[in-house]
């Protein structure tokens, strides 16, 4: 998908979660309350749970530019991190010399 797309989704998910706000809140409040409302929990039910899906799509692509970011920024810091810690951490041996990072 194109980053317009996304955008457009994202629109979409807005739109709809706004013009139907007080039957969401509702349904997720009390289903009970809802249906004497004449309102379709069923229908409502299903809808937050596309919403939520579509959400989680479009968050996706923001979420993975940050990893690719985090990727590029992280071996950086580690790297720098014999220079900023004093020779007796424990992490590094001094600056110049080696240093253990221990990642999980």
């Amino acid at each position: 998908m194109t980053s317009g797309r996304f955008v457009s989704l994202a629109l979409v998910i807005v739109v709809i979660g706004i013009g139907l706000l007080p039957a969401l809140y509702s349904v997720t409040n009390d289903e009970e309350f809802c249906s004497l409302d004449r309102a379709s929990v069923r229908a409502l039910t299903m809808l937050i749970a596309i919403l939520s899906a579509l959400t989680v799509v479009v968050a996706m692509r923001i979420v993975g530019s940050l990893l690719v970011s985090a990727l590029m920024v992280v071996p950086v810091a580690i790297a720098q991190l014999g220079r900023i810690l004093p020779p007796d951490h424990g992490v590094c041996d001094g600056p110049g010399r080696r240093c253990y990072v221990w990642a999980v």
